[in-house]
């Protein structure tokens, strides 16, 4: 999955937990994807819905906050 998508991470994009305390708060001022991004985005969601189903449950709750993201590309 990660070697299908071309997201450059650096060592500085890790952080040691993803439970900050603006976990779930959405951020009104963000910029909008470009189509391109919004459908890269989408489909690295779908694909990590698939393997949290099928072999990582562990992820699933990460995939599903992600996932409220996700809005119909036009």
């Amino acid at each position: 999955m990660i070697d299908n998508h071309s997201v450059n991470l650096k060592k500085s994009d890790t952080t040691m937990t993803p439970a900050s305390s603006d976990l779930m708060s959405r951020d009104d001022d963000a910029k909008i994807l470009s189509k391109k991004r919004k459908e890269q985005y989408h489909n690295i969601v779908e694909e990590g819905i698939f393997v949290a189903k099928r072999s990582r449950p562990d992820i699933q709750s990460t995939i599903a906050v992600l996932a409220t993201r996700v809005k119909g590309i036009k």
